[in-house]
C-alpha cells in the first residue's frame, strides 16, 4: 500500500562464498524507498569489488553514508559472508537484530548485534562474529516488521514467537521455503483484521 524501505538478498559472491542480508531504512514513503535501492546498489558494487569481511563492508557504508547531505535517513543492516567449505557463517550487524540459527533437532539461537545503524555516526565502530554450522542448520535474517508487529490488542509478535514457530518447523523437518513462507503468513494472521504497518522481511540459507 506504500513504498517501503527494506531490502534482501542472497548473492554468490564466488564458488565458495555465500553472502546474505537484510537491510531496513527508518521510515516509509519514497525518501526511504530511494535510500534502500542507493544502499542496496552501493551494498552490490562493494560485495563484488571487496573481499569478503562483513566489518570493513559495514564500517565503510557508514563513513559514506555519514557523511553524505542527501542522506536523512540512517538504516539498520545484518550483512554475513557463508563459506561453503569450512561453513563458517561471519556476520556483522549495525542496528540490527542478529541472526537467528536454527539446528536441525529444533534448538534456535539469536546471535547478537554490535553497533548502531549506519548514517548516525560516522567514526562508529563494529565488531564481528562467527557461526560455526554443521549440516542441517539454518540461518534466518529478518527485519523488525517480523516482530514489532501488533496484533488487535496491541501486543507484539515478538522474538519468542518467532523462535517457538522456527523451532516448530524444523522439528517437523518442514523445507527452509515452507518455513519462511508460513512464518509470514503467521505474522500476517496475528495482525487481522489489519494489515501489517510494516515491511516483513525474512531471508534463510540451510546447510545441506
Amino acid at each position: 500500500d506504500e513504498l517501503g524501505g527494506d531490502s534482501l538478498n542472497i548473492i554468490q559472491i564466488d564458488p565458495t562464498h555465500v553472502a546474505l542480508y537484510v537491510l531496513d531504512v527508518t521510515g516509509h514513503g519514497v525518501t526511504s524507498a530511494l535510500l534502500s535501492v542507493t544502499a542496496t546498489h552501493f551494498l552490490s558494487g562493494y560485495i563484488k569489488n571487496h573481499d569478503y569481511c562483513p566489518k570493513q563492508l559495514v564500517e565503510y557504508m557508514n563513513r559514506h553514508f555519514s557523511r553524505e547531505p542527501y542522506v536523512n535517513h540512517a538504516f539498520t543492516l545484518v550483512y554475513g559472508v557463508l563459506d561453503l567449505e569450512t561453513l563458517v557463517f561471519t556476520y556483522t550487524s549495525a542496528g540490527h537484530v542478529g541472526p537467528i540459527r536454527v539446528q536441525k533437532d529444533g534448538k534456535t539461537e539469536q546471535f547478537e548485534g554490535h553497533g548502531p545503524p549506519i548514517g548516525l555516526f560516522s567514526e562508529a565502530e563494529y565488531g564481528r562474529s562467527s557461526i560455526q554450522l554443521k549440516a542441517g542448520d539454518r540461518v534466518i535474517l529478518i527485519s523488525d516488521g517480523v516482530y514489532e508487529v501488533r496484533n488487535s490488542v496491541g501486543e507484539d509478535f515478538s522474538l519468542r514467537r518467532v523462535y517457538r514457530h522456527l523451532t516448530k518447523e524444523a522439528i517437523n523437518d518442514y523445507p527452509l521455503d515452507y518455513t519462511v513462507n508460513s512464518l509470514a503468513r503467521e505474522i500476517f494472521h496475528w495482525r487481522i483484521p489489519e494489515k501489517p504497518d510494516d515491511d516483513i522481511s525474512i531471508v534463510g540459507i540451510e546447510v545441506n
